[in-house]
């Protein structure tokens, strides 16, 4: 592995690069999504449970314990307005979530370009091996060189490297989104339910 790395040239530096800040955010938003999936349900059950006794401050209370979970961000936002009416409540909860939610897609973005700039540094690669190649054959003619093989040799390394990271980057991008996407809906359903029952 080593010598391929060296083989494919400078060009593979940012290439694995790449690849190692994409693995970190595939790892950090697994672990996100697992966590906020299991989180929701469970304090959705608390919250409702205190509404249905009443007690509003064990419910505010609750949030403010879960402050990093974007669901007790949004509740709390409408629990903090309930003696401003139901339309305060609705449109705290609304702007709470338009605040919230897309700390779901956090680091996607990033996700993305890396999906999109690898191949790329991958035909940087090519384009810098074949010039390599071409100044080998210039200067020594078409006979077989170390120097030509090195060029050559750079130029498939590198083009191969940008679409094997790429690729998965492309496809783990998708499922991320997608699985955020769920995960909103999940919440939205569940700050629906939660509404009715605080403005009732």
């Amino acid at each position: 592995m080593y010598s391929l790395i060296v083989k494919g040239g400078i060009i593979m530096i940012p290439i694995i690069i790449g690849s190692v800040f994409a693995l970190t955010i595939l790892i950090e938003r697994i672990i996100y999504f697992i966590r906020v999936k299991r989180f929701t349900p469970v304090f959705s059950a608390q919250i409702k449970r205190a509404l249905n006794n009443k007690d509003i401050n064990s419910a505010i209370e609750l949030c403010r314990q879960n402050e990093n979970e974007p669901m007790a961000n949004i509740i709390l936002a409408g629990l903090m307005n309930i003696n401003s009416g139901k339309d305060s409540v609705k449109t705290a909860i609304i702007e709470a979530g338009d605040y919230e939610l897309p700390k779901l897609e956090q680091y996607l973005n990033i996700l993305g370009i890396i999906a999109n700039v690898e191949p790329l540094l991958g035909l940087l690669g090519t384009v810098t091996g074949m010039i390599r190649a071409f100044s080998v054959i210039a200067q020594q003619g078409l006979v077989y060189s170390p120097g030509l093989a090195g060029g050559i040799s750079e130029a498939l390394i590198t083009t191969a490297a940008g679409l094997f990271i790429g690729i998965p980057c492309l496809i783990a991008n998708h499922y991320l989104l997608n699985i955020a996407d769920n995960i909103a809906l999940g919440m939205e359903k569940e700050s629906t339910e939660i509404l009715k029952m605080i403005t009732k």
